[in-house]
């Protein structure tokens, strides 16, 4: 996760690994707006996951062996 502050309404983005919602990305583009999300449906822990940043958007990656990465999603914040 990386987050704008600390405030519990900060913008942020993140990604995630559940067994019944697979693999997905989630950001708050801005200060107390509503969380959005990128669900691929598919996949589940354990899995390899990655956030990069470049400017204002970031990448979320996941990987089966932390060597061969998939984008999961991207965003501009």
């Amino acid at each position: 996760m990386i987050r704008e502050t600390l405030d519990a309404d900060a913008r942020h983005c993140f990604a995630m690994a559940t067994r019944s919602q697979g693999i997905s990305m989630h950001w708050r583009p801005g200060t107390g707006s509503t969380t959005s999300t990128h669900n691929l449906g598919t996949g589940a822990a354990p899995v390899w996951l990655k956030l990069q940043r470049k400017g204002d958007t970031f990448f979320g990656y996941h990987s089966g062996n932390g060597v061969d990465w998939t984008l999961l999603h991207q965003v501009d914040l």
